[in-house]
């Protein structure tokens, strides 16, 4: 429950931001806000790979999830592999939008899947997503 002195978002040690990242109470790091915290997935990408990510990399959700901080769901990356590798399920998502998978939802402002996504994907086939086996 947030107090004054805390504010909305505080949960003890850790607050979500604005951005969906938790944060967690740090002072000092070398990372660390004006307020004291860090995003947890540097702490966690700093335990696993023995340092601290440098300002030029980015640490990687595998999953997509920014609350998901398991190490095997993080990885360092410079920026530049970070932005490809974005760039790679973004073309994954227009190939799919393409096929007809999804569709725009303007009332929701979001893309979502459509009735057809089952007859794409259907469990048990092992074939990759653009069809291939």
């Amino acid at each position: 429950m947030a107090d004054g002195k805390h504010g909305i978002g505080w949960k003890g040690d850790n607050i979500i931001d604005q951005a969906g990242y938790v944060r967690v109470y740090r002072p000092g790091h070398q990372r660390a806000d004006k307020m004291g915290r860090v995003p947890l997935h540097i702490t966690v990408a700093e335990e696993k790979y023995g340092r601290c990510p440098t300002r030029e990399e980015a640490v990687h959700h595998i999953d997509f999830d920014k609350t998901n901080n398991e190490p095997d769901n993080l990885v360092i990356l410079s920026s530049k592999e970070h932005i490809k590798l974005h760039w790679s399920a973004y073309e994954i998502l227009k190939m799919l939008f393409n096929r007809g998978l999804f569709e725009y939802d303007e009332e929701n402002n979001k893309y979502t899947p459509t009735r057809f996504i089952d007859c794409y994907l259907k469990i048990g086939e092992k074939s990759d997503i653009t069809g291939n086996s």
